[in-house]
């Protein structure tokens, strides 16, 4: 019975040797196991670290890319304004040119009708005083040469109707008297007789010759 008894003893001491490891495995292996759960807590913390820089990230180039295509529309609409402002520019400068040449042109006209005016001035005074000599030597008699000249200036000073003495100069240089000035006006031919040119009722300029029955 003692024997029994101790061998009874020995293995109730082996079992709570045998429960004291497994014990102490058991909290190595709940150790082990909150370690695991521990970096699984802690990788999951950074894998959602990492997934919100990458989803910021992502939203970063979004926007990045948005500005560039911002960017680009802005340049293509300041290069459509630059070629537009160019266009206008050239247009104004094609204008201003068109505007100076016409200038030029219309310049040339009034100095060619001075011109003429003068000449046709300076006709009439020496047609009168012609004619101022010949009435002077009027008993005398005229020669034919002195009828000639006296008739030459007489229809230079003369309308091309015949009628009524040259008043109005128009853009090419020729002159007419009013009514037929009026009379092309108002025919809307607006046509020098002489040489078809054509003109407009502000460009005619008045042709003063003195003691002329058109004056006016």
């Amino acid at each position: 019975l003692l024997r029994q008894r101790m061998k009874d003893k020995q293995q109730r001491e082996m079992l709570l040797e045998e429960k004291s490891a497994l014990k102490l495995k058991l909290e190595k292996a709940e150790e082990l196991v909150k370690a695991r759960d521990d970096a699984v807590d802690k990788c999951k913390v950074d894998m959602e670290q990492q997934r919100q820089e990458l989803l910021k990230r992502q939203k970063e180039e979004e926007l990045g890319a948005a500005i560039v295509v911002e960017h680009r529309k802005l340049l293509q609409q300041r290069e459509l304004a630059a070629k537009e402002a160019k266009r206008e520019a050239d247009k104004v400068r094609q204008t201003l040119a068109e505007q100076q040449k016409e200038q030029k042109e219309k310049l040339q006209a009034l100095q060619d009708m001075q011109f003429d005016n003068n000449r046709l001035h300076e006709e009439l005074a020496s047609a009168r005083r012609s004619l101022s000599h010949n009435e002077r030597s009027k008993g005398q008699g005229l020669d034919s040469q002195q009828l000639q000249l006296l008739q030459h200036y007489r229809s230079r000073v003369k309308c091309h109707c015949g009628q009524g003495d040259k008043a109005r100069v128009l853009p090419c240089g020729h002159a007419s008297c009013i009514k037929c000035t009026e009379s092309l006006i108002k025919e809307r031919s607006r046509k020098c007789p002489a040489c078809s040119k054509k003109f407009d009722q502000a460009e005619i300029r008045p042709l003063f010759l003195q003691g002329s029955t058109d004056e006016g």
